[in-house]
C-alpha cells in the first residue's frame, strides 16, 4: 500500500483508521503535556525562586550589576552595604571616611609584597563606593593619599559598626 493512497482513500476502513490514529495521537499530546506541565511548573517555581534570592530587580533599578560603566563589584554584599553606609554619612565624615579608605587602600597596595587578588578586589569595590557616593552628591573625590584625624576616623567607623579605623604608623 501506498501512503498517499491511503490519505486519498475515501472507503470506510480507511477513514475509520485515520480517525484513530488521529485520536490516538490527540490523547498521546494531551497525556504528555499533563505529565510535562507538573514538572514545568516546578522547574518555573524553582528558576523565580533563584531569581528572587539573587535579587534581580523587577524595576530594573541600578545595582551594582547594572552599573552603566561596566563595573563588576567583586563582593556584591559588601560593596552594597559600604554604599549603603557611606549614603548614610554627613558630607563632613564622608570626606573623612574618604581620607582614611584612600589612604590606606594605597598604603596597603604600595606596601611591598604581594597583594591578593581579593585585596586588590576589595579595594576597587571601596574605590567604586566612594566614587558613587561623591558623585551622588555631585562632588570630585579626593583620590590623593593624605593625612586623617585618627580621633574621628574612630568615631565614623565606630558609627558605623566598622572594624577600627587602620592608621599609618
Amino acid at each position: 500500500m501506498c501512503l498517499k493512497s491511503d490519505i486519498t482513500a475515501e472507503d470506510g476502513a480507511a477513514s475509520a483508521d485515520w480517525v484513530v490514529l488521529t485520536a490516538a495521537l490527540v490523547g498521546l499530546t494531551l497525556a504528555v503535556l499533563n505529565v510535562a506541565s507538573t514538572g514545568l511548573t516546578d522547574l518555573s517555581n524553582d528558576v523565580g525562586a533563584d531569581v528572587a534570592r539573587q535579587g534581580v530587580s523587577p524595576t530594573f533599578e541600578q545595582t551594582a550589576y547594572t552599573r552603566t560603566d561596566g563595573f563588576s563589584a567583586y563582593d556584591v554584599a559588601a560593596y552594597d552595604k559600604l554604599v549603603a553606609d557611606l549614603r548614610s554619612l554627613n558630607d563632613g565624615d564622608l570626606v573623612v571616611a574618604n581620607a582614611v579608605l584612600t589612604a590606606t587602600g594605597a598604603a596597603a597596595l604600595a606596601g611591598g609584597g604581594t597583594v591578593s587578588s581579593h585585596d586588590q578586589g576589595r579595594q576597587k569595590d571601596v574605590a567604586a563606593a566612594l566614587d558613587k557616593v561623591f558623585g551622588e552628591r555631585g562632588v570630585i573625590r579626593d583620590t590623593t593619599p593624605g593625612s586623617f584625624d585618627e580621633a574621628e576616623a574612630a568615631r565614623i567607623f565606630t558609627a558605623l559598626g566598622w572594624p577600627p579605623a587602620p592608621t599609618l604608623n
